[in-house]
């Protein structure tokens, strides 16, 4: 399922939370990125086929891109992150939906472990 207009609330079925970067100061000069719980939303959520990418090293790894619809939020970024389930998403990309404030579509990437 692919939403490219304003979904029906009832597409909204899906609760995810947003997780917010925070950095924090090693001691020895650098940062520590982690990530905390920010809010919990309800999603529409469309898993497209996974598509095989290369790394650096030139083995393969799977890459599963997903995209999420939720209602609209002015604080979000691509610096969030997002959990569904077990499931870890970064965020590539935010667009308005339909121009008008109400929801948002985020192009999203799982997170390998």
């Amino acid at each position: 399922m692919v939403v490219t207009i304003a979904p029906q609330i009832g597409e909204l079925r899906h609760k995810v939370s947003l997780l917010k970067r925070v950095m924090t100061p090693d001691g020895q000069g650098g940062q520590t990125v982690t990530f905390t719980p920010f809010a919990s939303v309800w999603a529409a959520i469309d898993d497209s086929d996974g598509r095989e990418m290369l790394l650096r090293e030139g083995l393969p790894v799977s890459q599963s891109p997903t995209t999420l619809v939720i209602r609209y939020r002015s604080d979000l970024s691509v610096t969030y992150r997002i959990t569904w389930g077990t499931r870890t998403f970064d965020i590539s990309s935010i667009s308005d939906v339909d121009g008008h404030r109400h929801f948002l579509r985020l192009f999203c990437m799982e997170v390998q472990a």
